[in-house]
């Protein structure tokens, strides 16, 4: 009775949120980047409210081309930090902190992009997340180089890649071998 009273409204705002996010991309599609923004932030905020940290990274990370496009920096960097406090597993902490260390890196902060980059790879190890780790690793690859630290860079990549060659899929061999020609 009074618990599903006061669930009701989460539950119609859960509802409403995939229908906010499928706007959203319309909107998008439609090259109408602030309605779409605000289509997709929406949901994503939605999503985080009902403790379903995996649709609000999705949603986060949908976001943040867009943004860029539309050169709302700040939100899309305060969306991200806010889904990395609130990511509730180690992988989505990586997928959320490999998001927040690529717009730093867009926005010339390297310190702190590499720094978020090494966090990144370290929940993707505690995830155990061998496609999530490769993608840490080569974008703290691609940080370090800019760094003219190409020593370290291929130290980053070279435990991963007997796993890329026997296991990884096309994408992710292309992946490996893109950050290796960047060293």
């Amino acid at each position: 009775g009074r618990v599903d009273e006061r669930l009701g409204p989460q539950r119609e705002e859960l509802r409403a949120a995939p229908h906010l996010a499928a706007a959203g991309r319309q909107a998008l599609r439609a090259l109408r980047l602030r309605e779409g923004i605000d289509y997709l932030d929406q949901a994503q905020a939605i999503y985080g409210r009902a403790g379903d940290a995996d649709a609000q990274c999705s949603l986060i990370d949908e976001l943040i081309s867009p943004a860029m496009m539309a050169s709302a920096f700040d939100n899309v960097q305060r969306l991200v930090e806010q889904a990395a406090r609130s990511a509730s597993s180690d992988r989505q902490r990586a997928m959320t902190l490999h998001s927040l260390a690529s717009l730093l890196e867009q926005r010339c902060e390297y310190d702190r992009a590499t720094e978020t980059g090494r966090e990144a790879l370290a929940a993707a190890l505690a995830a155990g997340d061998r496609p999530c780790g490769l993608g840490a690793r080569g974008l703290a690859a691609e940080l370090l180089c800019e760094r003219c630290q190409a020593g370290q860079a291929q130290e980053m990549l070279w435990p991963i890649e007997r796993w890329v060659n026997e296991h990884g899929s096309a994408e992710q061999q292309i992946v490996y071998a893109d950050a290796m020609a960047k060293v």
